[in-house]
């Protein structure tokens, strides 16, 4: 298969499947909704996996823009990076949809779900294929729009409808600096916006208007506000505060979207245009403290948690802060190589946690469940999975992909480093807690008591992604899907970071199972980390402050000139001219004589006296 063919498969097949299943679906029924979408899935990661073996091409499917300067196709672009974002797209969309079929047997409205998934996908492969920023920004906002569907498929729960909202006006906020940031470089390079071209204007190439020649500041205010967008997608402090509310969503759209896809879109970006990131130091030193200070901060949220899906979010958020702080440290191979492995064990993890509420009939507290080891086996072993590979056990994916990202921060930055491999201890503790009051000791609720293992269609796929939660981070899945080979040399502290990255790790699960083994409540009580650091309630009192305030005195700035001197002052001029006029209007033919002499004496004296003068 052509590289523009599979393009066209892997971009237009979704986006048909959603509109037949989004215009037709009442008519033609859930179960072939259902057919037209997992069908439409299936055949995008068999041409996905061709592509694994196609040499690096570009081109253009339509042209859609030409207005002055501004130049913008719906064009791809197929290398090592995007094939295999593409495969991890596509493969765990598949999953996803499959897993959904047992998941969302009873729900009601399966076919606008069906079909908001095949929308979302559509959104997601433009992102991954985009050969410029035009396309690359269009298919963000659809992807936005995909997400704030689908987190809100329950619309019927207030709590689904806000996280949605949420969701949405957060990420809007990114997307206001994505877009500044666009075009600044469009302005800087005399109307590109193709990735090829501006890496060539920026390299001083014959592009006419070379980046290479704007003002330091220009390239760092566009490298910041191309960094907005990642910020809100990828959901990095201060825009983190959609991602954990958005688990109000069902959980397959957890995994899909809040473990694999959306939110590493950010990620993909930033590596994408890794050239302009890396044209301002400035711009660096901000990603890469951005990162690590989230990194930090959403696992010691996460300690505290005890809804099993938010601590899985706050875990996303965690391990994004690593990706996009390797990125800051222009390690970007290192941000994509955890960037994929993570997908593969958080989609686990995420769809683990789904059979796990499936078993305890929706029961997601972790303190009313226990005792789930032996009622469901499958789902417990292939959790313990992606909990060691996320954890960073030694020989997992997760531990060859951290250690790249710990050795970056190692050599380029000391607290970077403290604060990555702190996080890496976090983040062992709070997953064995998870597992360990979840999963051991004795059923504390009826549903935990009466739990059962999920159907096969549930865990056929938790346990083909065991096996990639184990495999990716070795030299066959590694050197196709990765964009580096993650055993490549070594620089000097090697043994250093690893022994560090295996200390957290020992000494995090040490430190859970002593506080949580055998406790019925948890011994902990840090306010501050559940809370989230009271960062809602803060926004909401800025919101009301600020916000609300400023209505007010909109509002009545509104009311003065608006209402009062653009509106209402004429129309009371109107008014009374009228009333005047009206006066006039006495309905005596005598009256109406006199006017007319009147005037015509007027006229006369003009004619005589004034126009001469002139």
């Amino acid at each position: 298969m052509t590289s523009y063919n599979a393009a066209s498969v892997v971009l237009l097949l979704p986006l048909l499947s959603a509109f037949f299943i989004l215009v037709l679906g009442r008519t033609v029924g859930t179960t072939v909704s259902k057919m037209i979408s997992v069908g439409s899935a299936a055949l995008c990661f068999v041409v996905s996996v061709a592509t694994l073996g196609v040499t690096n091409d570009s081109g253009v499917l339509v042209s859609f823009l030409n207005v002055g300067k501004l130049h913008a196709d719906i064009g791809f672009i197929i290398d090592q990076q995007s094939r295999g974002m593409l495969f991890i797209v596509t493969f765990i969309g598949l999953l996803v949809h499959v897993y959904s079929l047992g998941y969302m047997k009873e729900d009601k409205a399966q076919s606008r779900y069906f079909g908001s998934l095949s929308m979302f996908m559509f959104s997601m492969t433009g992102i991954v294929l985009a050969d410029n920023f035009a396309m690359m920004f269009m298919f963000w906002e659809l992807v936005g729009l995909s997400s704030y569907l689908l987190i809100g498929h329950w619309f019927e729960k207030p709590e689904a409808c806000e996280a949605s909202k949420k969701a949405f006006l957060t990420n809007r906020i990114g997307d206001f600096g994505f877009m500044i940031g666009i075009l600044t470089l469009w302005a800087a390079s005399n109307g590109e916006l193709g990735f090829a071209q501006l890496r060539e204007s920026l390299s001083g190439g014959s592009v006419s208007g070379p980046l290479h020649s704007a003002p330091a500041w220009v390239l760092t205010v566009a490298a910041i506000g191309i960094f907005m967008g990642a910020v809100g997608k990828s959901a990095q402090a201060p825009l983190h505060v959609w991602l954990p509310d958005a688990m109000e969503g069902p959980t397959p759209v957890s995994a899909l979207i809040h473990a694999a896809t959306m939110v590493a879109a950010g990620v993909y970006m930033l590596v994408r245009v890794s050239f302009v990131i890396a044209a301002s130091e400035t711009a660096m030193h901000l990603i890469a403290g951005v990162g690590g200070f989230t990194a930090l901060f959403a696992a010691l949220m996460a300690v505290q948690q005890n809804d099993i899906k938010r601590i899985l979010a706050y875990s996303t958020l965690s391990q994004l802060g690593y990706m996009v702080m390797a990125v800051g440290l222009q390690a970007g191979e290192a941000g994509m190589f955890h960037l994929y492995t993570h997908a593969f064990f958080k989609a686990l993890l995420f769809l683990g946690s789904g059979a796990v509420i499936y078993a305890c009939h929706h029961e997601q507290d972790i303190w009313k469940m226990g005792g789930l080891s032996k009622k469901t086996p499958i789902t417990f072993l292939t959790f313990v999975i992606g909990t060691a590979a996320l954890m960073g056990i030694p020989g997992l994916s997760g531990f060859f992909s951290k250690e790249e990202i710990l050795g970056a921060a190692y050599h380029d930055c000391g607290w970077l480093f403290t604060a990555a491999a702190f996080t890496a201890l976090l983040t062992s503790f709070y997953m064995s807690r998870c597992v360990i009051v979840a999963f051991f000791g004795k059923a504390r609720s009826e549903n935990a008591d009466h739990a059962h293992e999920a159907p096969l269609i549930m865990t056929a796929p938790l346990m083909l992604l065991s096996i990639f939660a184990i495999a990716s981070g070795y030299g066959f899945f590694s050197d196709r899907l990765q964009a580096m080979v993650p055993h490549a040399e070594h620089g000097e502290g090697h043994y250093l970071v690893m022994g560090v990255s295996i200390a957290a790790v020992v000494i995090g699960a040490g430190l859970a199972f002593f506080l949580y083994n055998g406790k019925d409540k948890d011994p902990l009580n840090i306010k501050l980390f559940a809370n989230r650091f009271y960062i809602d309630e803060i926004y909401a009192v800025i919101v009301k402050v600020f916000q609300d305030r400023l209505a007010w005195i909109v509002s009545g700035l509104e009311s003065i000139f608006a209402d009062g001197l653009v509106a209402r002052l004429p129309a009371a001029i109107a008014c009374r001219v009228g009333k005047t006029a009206r006066a006039i209007q006495s309905g005596h033919l005598q009256g109406y004589t006199f006017a007319l002499g009147a005037g015509l004496i007027l006229a006369i004296y003009l004619v005589v006296q004034v126009l001469p003068k002139h």
